[in-house]
């Protein structure tokens, strides 16, 4: 768990790496996944076995799952679910 990184209320984590300056709001569950830093994960997230790059925002109710990757700088909005998917917009 990096420096600075905040974990609320009601979560579960297990076999995750967190960077610095990670917010993950309540009711969220991580579990075998990468977190970079600068990331704020909203509440009751679900995110299992994906990779989330520098400076992502994720809404409140939104799974990542199944090998997903996120890019950095991206926004995943409320009430998402990825499922294998591979999401970048960075050149």
């Amino acid at each position: 768990i990096g420096k600075g990184s905040i974990i609320e209320d009601d979560c579960i984590l297990s076999d995750v790496v967190l960077g610095e300056n990670v917010v993950v709001a309540k009711g969220a569950i991580i579990t075998s996944s990468i977190i970079y830093d600068n990331v704020n994960i909203g509440l009751n997230v679900n995110i299992e076995d994906s990779v989330i790059g520098k400076n992502v925002l994720i809404g409140d109710n939104v799974v990542v799952s199944n090998n997903s990757a996120i890019g950095s700088n991206e926004k995943v909005e409320q009430d998402s679910h990825l499922i294998a998917v591979r999401i970048s917009t960075s050149e």
